[in-house]
């Protein structure tokens, strides 16, 4: 199948043009720069994008940039540059130096993998061309242009965190995205990853109301179907989280350590996102998402430490101290102010925290049962993606 992925310069996109490529489909990125005159492959016209040059652009106009599948060493920067190794982890874990890079919480991977272990289940996959095509966030006009040009067989949306943005514009967005996939007659289904758990009805919360109101057009304008993973075991390699585990072989992160958590991957969502694509008849429906378990901190510490060799200790971090410092680090980076970034932060981690309907804990027969794909272990996924470094 032929997928137009938005979100696509992100970890949790680089995740999914990464699963589609190993299930033999066709992704298409869409990016907000396509690929440029730096040595790689290009499309069939023009090289540079207009909006780069003060051309008049064809937006319909798809370019092909070449994926650096065999350089070890790539950035999982913008596909603009093209040196995005899909295939190969080690070459994701870095920062995103991207505004539309921050998809699931905040910043993106970690910074330093030269000890990046390779023992990993996918197959190493040839070299291939990754088509993009231009579609920009701050023009509207452009989104639907770009479904329109890919035609796609389905539509995967993932978009930047509200947490950290100004949601009114990605909300807008993501109905003009729907609107447009529901205008082509070969684009069965939109699959909106919401990059975190939404309940039923608003909350409160800035950035989860924002994802509430996201999947309620999304659902009114498309045949769609909603994947809400409740936290990410990726959030580990982020570059607010990762030093500690490294250099002090200390997970520290904003949970009670009686708190149950069933954290998920990456390439799990995608997964989950490949098996709804190719079921439209559950377009409608909306999956809460988590990995096979619910673990507390410090058996999460105990598995991680036990799959990589290393001793690793959990540090339940104030939600407090947690909030004010992604606040100082995102200052400047975020569109909203420091002094609302971190009171929302604070506020919806004290509901993770202590909410009744435990909603980290997710019971995974039912979506398994729609949705049947294998998810990762703990173990599997520290083996493939944690840098291995001796304890201090």
């Amino acid at each position: 199948m032929r997928v137009l992925v938005f979100g696509a310069t992100g970890d949790q996109g680089a995740a999914q043009i990464r699963r589609l490529r190993f299930h033999g489909h066709e992704p298409v990125a869409a990016v907000r720069e396509t690929a440029r005159e730096t040595g790689q492959a290009q499309g069939p016209t023009n090289t540079h994008t207009g909006r780069d040059r003060g051309q008049a652009q064809d937006p319909t106009n798809i370019r092909t940039a070449r994926a650096g599948y065999t350089e070890p060493e790539t950035p999982a920067r913008a596909i603009e540059s093209a040196h995005i190794d899909y295939n190969r982890p080690e070459t994701l874990a870095h920062t995103i130096e991207s505004a539309h890079a921050d998809y699931a919480e905040p910043e993106t991977l970690a910074r330093t993998t030269e000890s990046a272990r390779t023992d990993y289940t996918e197959p190493e996959m040839p070299a291939r061309a990754i088509e993009s095509v231009h579609a920009d966030y701050a023009e509207p006009e452009t989104l639907a242009r770009a479904v329109a040009a890919v035609r796609p067989d389905a539509v995967f949306l993932t978009l930047p965190s509200t947490s950290f943005q100004a949601a009114a514009p990605l909300i807008q967005a993501a109905e003009d995205i729907a609107r447009a996939a529901a205008q082509q007659s070969e684009t069965r289904l939109l699959v909106f990853n919401a990059s975190m758990i939404i309940q039923h009805e608003p909350l409160g919360f800035a950035a989860h109301d924002a994802r509430h109101e996201m999947r309620r057009r999304i659902m009114a304008a498309a045949p769609a179907v909603s994947i809400a993973p409740v936290i990410y075991l990726d959030n580990l390699l982020r570059a607010w989280a990762a030093p500690s585990i490294l250099e002090e072989g200390v997970i520290r992160y904003p949970h009670a350590e009686t708190l149950d958590v069933s954290w998920i991957t990456q390439e799990d969502v995608a997964d989950l996102m490949i098996a709804a694509m190719s079921r439209p008849a559950l377009a409608g429906r909306s999956f809460t998402v988590g990995g096979p378990e619910a673990v507390r901190g410090p058996d999460l510490a105990r598995r991680l430490g036990a799959a990589i060799g290393r001793r690793l200790q959990f540090d339940s971090e104030p939600v407090a101290v947690f909030a004010a410092r992604m606040a100082g680090l995102f200052e400047g980076a975020a569109s909203l102010e420091r002094e609302r970034l971190a009171s929302e932060l604070a506020r919806i981690y004290t509901w993770y925290n202590t909410a009744p309907e435990r909603p980290f804990h997710v019971d995974m027969t039912p979506v398994l049962e729609a949705l049947p794909v294998t998810l990762t272990s703990i173990e599997t996924w520290a083996r493939r993606w944690i840098p291995v470094r001796p304890t201090a």
